[in-house]
């Protein structure tokens, strides 16, 4: 079965986070992602990224990636979205 892994900077998210619906094993890490030190790759990575640093924190995803692993995301509206990718 799958085991999820979150990190969320917001302590009320944090909190809803720790009960998957799905009813997957939940591991609520580091809340800052850029700080997170993950010790696997992953088969997915699915990250709503911050407006502000979405280069960045894509970037560091990708490189927890398995081989052939997916990585989906969203970008925020009205932004230059995909830039530099």
């Amino acid at each position: 079965g799958a085991i999820v892994v979150a990190c969320e900077l917001l302590a009320e998210n944090r909190a809803a986070l720790k009960t998957s619906p799905s009813g997957a094993p939940m591991l609520v890490t580091e809340p800052d992602f850029m700080k997170a030190t993950l010790p696997r790759s992953f088969d997915a990575v699915v990250m709503n990224p911050p407006f502000d640093f979405e280069i960045e924190h894509v970037q560091k995803a990708y490189t927890h990636l398995r081989q052939g692993g997916r990585l989906a995301l969203q970008f925020g509206a009205g932004h230059d979205a995909g830039r530099g990718l």
